[in-house]
């Protein structure tokens, strides 16, 4: 979050991103106590990919 809006990126577009990545990883606490390898792993890669949206962004 920091190097991305020190280089100046969209304040809404981080937001979203950091919402985005927060809800992520909350559904994938809940994956885990569910016992849902398959779909958590899912999660875990777009909570990932979320991540790396904000770096770049």
């Amino acid at each position: 979050m920091i190097i991305a809006h020190q280089r100046g990126a969209s304040q809404l577009r981080l937001d979203v991103l950091a919402f985005l990545y927060i809800v992520l990883r909350l559904l994938y606490i809940m994956m885990y106590v569910a016992d849902l390898a398959t779909v958590r792993s899912l999660v875990w890669l777009l909570a990932l990919v979320a991540n790396i949206a904000i770096l770049f962004a």
